[in-house]
């Protein structure tokens, strides 16, 4: 399931930083919008795999 940005429908790309992970634009620069992950998500997404 591809997720697109609400802004410029470019493909969201999951990225992971020191505060944890989230969805970016892939049209980065030019386009700045993240998508938080809720943690219940995260922690449902460790349990499956």
């Amino acid at each position: 399931m591809t997720k697109l940005c609400p802004k410029c429908s470019k493909e969201l790309v999951l990225r992971r930083s020191m505060y944890g992970a989230f969805y970016g634009c892939s049209g980065y620069p030019a386009c700045k919008t993240i998508v938080k992950i809720p943690k219940e998500t995260i922690l449902k997404d460790k349990k499956t795999s």
